[in-house]
């Protein structure tokens, strides 16, 4: 039986996202190709092994398992001559290949599983060791199909590569979304979440979630282990991919590259910051209940902690701050404002009206403001994030950046440090070393989250927003004598326990984590761990933070531990 062009036009795959399976080519560079290929290549055998029998179709008009790794073999040798053929020639037409018969001619469904594995591994090997040797000056050349499809040697291999992880999908049970992730796998981790406390523990303090890793973000670190790229971090491209998701994500435009600066964290960074504009012994303004390292980083950096704190409605309260930075500014010394936008842990979204005035207040007394909005992507439904920097008068202050939390990269070191338009030399004066401790893998998997990690991070929002609302529904129904407001953003829920009737004792020290008192040692001794509010500061008694970003199985286990520890 003769052949027929290849009708099946996917061509499209090789300039945007696929929908279906998330393949998007903008992630895929020449460099990362290759690897690319075998990292696919190398999954099919726990995918095939996977099923009992491999070569059962779902259903009548679905191949099986088999049959698309024996179609994923093929494709691996068909684009191996395409990419030969334009290699060696001017713009050659591709001999006709069609799937179709080729699976029913090859009898796809009767093959061995292990026979086929062998050659898709053989045959994706020898692809990718082409794309490794493609010669700089020839990346562009071109071939076209019978129907007149024209490819490069580039788009060829991202019209390849498609195949390969969009079969793999097909075969794959489906992708868990990122909150799913049961106790069990849970355990497996060795960082401070799952660690700190006894294995019975269901731990919900520290903002860690309890996520699966963006497929970006995964391959990143699988590249960069497969090639042993481990070195010191090079160029702008972190600077680079925070102005473009500033940009498409807040509508910010302002993000300036060249007034930027690469610091190992958030809290590093704003430290080096304050230590800029003033002296040892000056203010540092806080705005409790906040951030416990607001208080220790502050201390340790040789400054004095001043707090004006939130109102009770758990805003800004912008008389205290008037009244707060004249005091301290008085006899003309310097001060800092360390705000924390979206709020931790309140989950406040400063609004563009407030931060524009916090940003008259900070000239009028001559303050300088350092903003640290490390949870700035995880803005919920409902909320707006407005950058500090985009508002009128703030142009001598500063802006700290961080992926680590939207993305669950906190071991995975990198944070950006933005100056306004009249703070830029002060930026530009902090010490070479200061960037030092930002890690290559640290801004690679950053990056990768920001250009191509969105869509993870719009699924986990929608997770985040159903716990919110799952946490809405339960604390009535098991501990109605505790109150919240629910936050515009983080994933962090603050809970008033003061109606438990449980003292709080001797106050613990603001910034003081390992104390539990009250409430927190309850829940703690029912075998939940929760950050103890004391740690916050003024505000914090009788109150526990609560990280919801995990499964609602656990999260609900973990209501009803809270609520039988303070009902015995």
């Amino acid at each position: 039986m003769t052949t027929t062009p290849d009708t099946k036009d996917w061509t499209w795959v090789t300039e945007r996202r696929c929908e279906q399976c998330g393949f998007d080519p903008a992630a895929v560079d020449r460099g990362t190709l290759a690897e690319r290929m075998r990292d696919g290549a190398a999954c099919w055998p726990g995918l095939l092994l996977r099923h009992e029998d491999p070569a059962r179709r779902p259903d009548p008009g679905t191949w099986s398992p088999l049959e698309y790794a024996a179609h994923v073999r093929d494709v691996a040798g068909v684009m191996h001559e395409r990419l030969g053929l334009i290699l060696g020639g001017d713009d050659p037409t591709f001999p006709d290949w069609d799937q179709d018969r080729a699976a029913v001619d090859g009898r796809y469904g009767e093959l061995d599983p292990a026979t086929v594995l062998g050659q898709l591994a053989l045959g994706w090997e020898r692809l990718a060791a082409a794309y490794d040797a493609v010669p700089e000056d020839a990346w562009e050349r071109t071939g076209r199909r019978g129907d007149g499809a024209g490819f490069t040697a580039y788009t060829l291999g991202l019209y390849a590569l498609h195949d390969l992880e969009h079969h793999a999908q097909d075969v794959a049970p489906p992708r868990p979304r990122p909150l799913e992730m049961t106790e069990a796998e849970l355990l497996r981790r060795r960082s401070l979440k799952w660690r700190a406390f006894p294995e019975d523990t269901l731990p919900l303090w520290v903002a860690e979630m309890d996520a699966h890793l963006a497929e970006p973000v995964r391959r990143t670190l699988l590249h960069a282990a497969r090639t042993g790229d481990t070195g010191y971090p090079p160029g702008t491209g972190y600077a680079e991919a925070w102005a473009d998701f500033a940009a498409q994500r807040w509508g910010w435009d302002g993000l300036a590259v060249e007034r930027t600066r690469v610091v190992p964290d958030v809290m590093q960074g704003a430290m080096h910051l304050v230590a800029a504009v003033t002296d040892p012994g000056d203010a540092v303004v806080v705005s409790p209940p906040v951030y416990p390292p607001f208080y220790s980083f502050t201390a340790n950096a040789g400054r004095r902690v001043v707090e004006a704190p939130m109102g009770a409605d758990g805003r800004l309260d912008l008389d205290c701050l008037d009244r707060v930075f004249g005091e301290v500014t008085r006899g003309g010394r310097r001060a800092a404002y360390l705000l924390c936008s979206p709020h931790n842990p309140l989950g406040t979204v400063h609004t563009a009206e407030e931060l524009t005035a916090v940003a008259e207040l900070s000239e009028r007394h001559g303050v300088r403001v350092v903003v640290d909005e490390i949870h700035a992507p995880l803005v919920l439904p409902g909320a707006r994030f407005v950058p500090y920097l985009s508002v009128p008068g703030s142009e001598r202050g500063f802006a700290l950046l961080s992926a680590s939390k939207g993305w669950n990269l906190a071991g995975l070191k990198a944070a950006l440090a933005v100056a306004g338009e009249g703070a830029a030399e002060e930026l530009a004066s902090l010490p070479v070393e200061v960037g030092h401790g930002a890690t290559h893998l640290g801004l690679m998997t950053q990056t990768a989250a920001l250009q191509h990690g969105e869509p993870w991070l719009d699924e986990l929002l929608e997770q985040l927003d159903a716990n919110r609302a799952f946490l809405g529904a339960r604390l009535p129904e098991l501990l109605p004598e505790v109150s919240w407001r629910p936050p515009e953003a983080t994933f962090l829920a603050w809970l008033d326990c003061r109606g438990l009737g449980l003292d709080d004792g001797v106050a613990a020290r603001p910034g003081d984590q390992r104390t539990y008192l009250g409430s927190a040692k309850a829940f703690l001794d029912g075998g939940v761990a929760l950050s103890p509010g004391t740690a916050f500061g003024p505000g914090g008694e009788g109150r526990v933070r609560l990280n919801f970003a995990t499964s609602q199985e656990i999260l609900g286990r973990a209501l009803e531990r809270m609520a039988r520890a303070v009902t015995r």
